[in-house]
C-alpha cells in the first residue's frame, strides 16, 4: 500500500487462476488491472476505505484506508 501514490501492489498470490475480472471494489474507489492476477500488478487511483472482493468465493482480499 502506497498512500502517497494511492496504489496497491500485489505481493503474493495463493491461486494461479485468480483473474481481475472476478474481482470487485466493494467500497471506496480504485482502478483494477485486467487479465490474470500476477505479482507486481498495481491497483491505481485508490481512494476512501477501499475493500476488494473475489466475487465467486465472496472473500475479501483486504481493506485499506486511503482516507
Amino acid at each position: 500500500m502506497d498512500k502517497a501514490a494511492k496504489t496497491l501492489t500485489v505481493q503474493k498470490i495463493y491461486d494461479d487462476n485468480m483473474n481481475w475480472g472476478k474481482t470487485e471494489v466493494c467500497s471506496g474507489d480504485a482502478t483494477l488491472p485486467t487479465g490474470t492476477m500476477q505479482v507486481g500488478d498495481i491497483v491505481t487511483n485508490c481512494n476512501g476505505n477501499l475493500a476488494l472482493r473475489h466475487i465467486p468465493t465472496n472473500i475479501l482480499f483486504g481493506a485499506y484506508d486511503f482516507g
